[in-house]
């Protein structure tokens, strides 16, 4: 494996946390849309309640197919994210089942966030960055 393939599946293990929550607020947006899809097809009467009443069939029909049509391009870019997740945690799942258990403590450390000075003192790895390539890197050779 070269390493550019190296960093970029790095890259993606560590988005995991970030990959998601995109995912909460697209699903968040998803549910403001699905609300106003629902607000808009109630029945209303012009002189009564609060906000803009559209009373124009073709109107409503224009606004809710292009409320529909965000929904879609939403869900699609959730459903991207979601295969991103299940890839990265895919390739953390495989670079764990090469590690010893030093190793492991690391890795888990290492993805967690710790400082790479401290993950540095504490295992005693030179670049604690480059052993996890050379993990990853071995990862894929098995």
């Amino acid at each position: 494996m070269i390493d550019a393939k190296a960093k970029d599946i790095l890259y993606q293990i560590k988005n995991i946390k970030r990959f998601k929550i995109i995912i909460k607020n697209i699903e968040d947006s998803l549910s403001d849309i699905q609300h106003e899809i629902y607000r808009i097809q109630e029945p209303s009467c012009p002189n009564g309640g609060d906000g803009v009443k559209i009373e124009n069939h073709p109107d409503k029909y224009f606004i809710v197919n292009d409320l529909i049509s965000q929904e879609m391009q939403l869900i699609q870019e959730k459903n991207e994210y979601q295969t991103r997740i299940e890839k990265a945690e895919a390739y953390l799942k495989a670079v764990r089942l090469v590690c010893d258990s030093k190793e492991l403590e690391f890795v888990s450390e290492f993805f967690d966030g710790a400082y790479y000075k401290s993950l540095s003192n504490k295992y005693g790895y030179e670049n604690p960055y480059k052993k996890v390539i050379d993990l990853i890197k071995k990862s894929e050779k098995s």
